[in-house]
C-alpha cells in the first residue's frame, strides 16, 4: 500500500525547510541546495512533474545585515529575506544549470491564495510552468508578509500549494527520519511510524521534548493531516539523509507516509480548503456537527448556536463545534445578520424572517471542506 501511493505519485510537491539547507547551522550549505536540486531533477526524469517549496531566504540573508545577534523582529527578518531570496535563487539556478532547467520564482502570501482571483492566477501560473517543464520554486514572501497575511511556516503553503494543484504526493523534508510515538532522542527503543492510515494515528504521537515539540514537527503532522483531509497523500522524510528523497521514490522503506483519508478537492473546494481566509465563525451543536462530519451533509440554520464575526454572503467561515473544536470551513450562503436572524430555525421559518426566499443551505456541502 504505501509503495502504490508513492510510486503512482505523478504530481509531486517538495518542501525543503531551512534546517534541512543549513544542516542546523544557521548558513545555507551550498552542497545542500545541490543536493535538493540533484534529487529533483532525477524526479523529473521519472516522468513526473515537481514543485519545490524552499526556506531559506532569511536563513541566507541574516549574516549579510551584520547585525551579530539573531534576528529579533519582523522588519529584520524582512530586510534579511530581501538580501537572502535573491542569493537563494541564485544558487537553486547554478544547482540545476547542469542538468539544463528551467526554474521559476513564485512568493506568495496568504492574501494571494485568500483572493479567488489570485488563486486562479497561482494556478494558471503554475499550470503553464508544468506544462513548459519549467521547474517552480515556491516560498513565502517574507519581505512583505506581516503577521496577519503571512503563512507563517512554509509547511502550511507547501500544503496549500498540494492542494491547489491536486498533487499526488506532499513531501516534507525536516530534521528527523519520520514520526514516532514518542521522542527518539529520549527513547531509543522508539520505533518509526511507516503508515499513517487513520487520523487517529496521529493523535496519539507524543510531541514533547527539545527538538522534536512545539513548532517543527507539530506544524508538519498538522501540515500532514491537513493534506489527508483535502485527499493528498504526504511523506514526512529526513531530509539530510543522503538521497533521503529519490531513496524514498524508489520503494525504500524510509520516512512516514500519512494517506489521504478525505476526497481530492474540486471546484470551489480547492479554493476553499488551499487558501481561502475565514471572515466569521459558526458553533454548532451536536447534531449538525454529526451530520456534516459523519453524513456529509450540508449546513442547514437549524443546526447554528451562535455566530461569531462580520462577513457577508460569499465569505468563508468556519464552523466549530459548541466545544471549540473547528470541523469544517466553507462559502456562506447568508451574511452573518442573516444568518443571526435565522440560526436555530427550521428551512421553512426562514422565508418569514427574511422576507425573501432563500436558501435551504447556510453552507452546501459541494461548497465545504473538512478540517483535521
Amino acid at each position: 500500500m504505501r509503495i502504490k501511493w508513492i510510486q503512482e505519485a505523478r504530481r509531486i510537491v517538495v518542501k525543503v525547510g531551512s534546517y534541512v539547507l543549513t544542516l542546523g547551522k544557521g548558513i545555507i550549505d551550498p552542497s545542500q541546495v545541490q543536493s535538493i536540486a540533484d534529487q529533483v531533477e532525477e524526479i523529473l526524469s521519472m516522468q513526473r512533474k515537481a514543485i519545490l517549496v524552499s526556506s531559506g531566504a532569511i536563513a541566507t540573508g541574516a549574516s549579510r545585515l551584520r547585525l551579530n545577534r539573531p534576528l529579533s523582529n519582523l522588519p529584520e527578518q524582512q530586510a534579511a529575506a530581501a538580501i537572502g531570496q535573491a542569493r537563494l535563487m541564485n544558487m537553486y539556478e547554478k544547482a540545476f544549470q547542469a542538468y539544463h532547467r528551467e526554474i521559476a520564482q513564485l512568493l506568495l502570501t496568504h492574501e494571494d491564495l485568500a483572493d479567488r482571483h489570485r488563486f486562479a492566477n497561482v494556478d494558471h501560473t503554475l499550470h503553464v510552468l508544468l506544462k513548459a517543464g519549467v521547474l517552480p520554486i515556491v516560498n513565502e514572501n517574507d519581505t512583505v508578509a506581516t503577521d496577519e497575511i503571512k503563512f507563517g511556516d512554509n509547511d502550511v503553503l507547501a500544503t496549500s500549494i498540494a492542494t491547489l494543484t491536486s498533487a499526488d504526493l506532499l513531501v516534507l523534508m525536516t530534521d528527523v527520519d519520520g514520526l514516532y510515538e514518542t521522542d527518539p532522542k529520549k527513547n531509543k527503543e522508539a520505533q518509526r511510524i511507516s503508515i499513517v492510515t487513520h487520523p487517529d494515528q496521529l493523535l496519539s504521537i507524543n510531541l514533547q521534548g527539545k527538538g522534536y515539540g512545539r513548532g517543527g514537527m507539530e506544524s508538519k503532522i498538522c501540515s500532514a493531516r491537513q493534506a489527508a483531509e483535502n485527499g493528498v497523500a504526504s511523506l514526512i522524510l529526513g531530509g539530510c539523509q543522503k538521497h533521503s528523497l529519490v531513496r524514498a521514490m524508489n520503494g525504500e522503506n524510509i520516512g512516514t507516509l500519512v494517506v489521504p483519508y478525505g476526497k481530492r478537492l474540486r471546484g470551489r473546494r480547492r479554493w476553499v480548503g488551499s487558501g481561502a481566509k475565514a471572515k466569521g465563525t459558526l458553533i454548532l451543536d451536536d447534531g449538525a456537527c454529526c451530520a456534516i462530519k459523519e453524513r456529509g451533509k450540508s449546513l442547514l440554520p437549524s443546526g447554528i448556536l451562535n455566530v461569531e464575526g462580520t462577513f457577508l454572503s460569499g465569505d468563508v467561515v468556519y464552523c466549530v463545534s459548541h466545544e471549540g473544536k473547528r470541523i469544517a470551513k466553507g462559502l456562506s450562503n447568508y451574511s452573518s445578520l442573516e444568518i443571526e436572524a435565522i440560526r436555530g430555525k427550521k428551512c421553512n421559518e426562514c422565508e418569514n424572517i427574511l422576507q425573501y426566499k432563500g436558501y435551504d443551505e447556510v453552507i452546501h456541502r459541494d461548497h465545504m471542506v473538512f478540517l483535521a
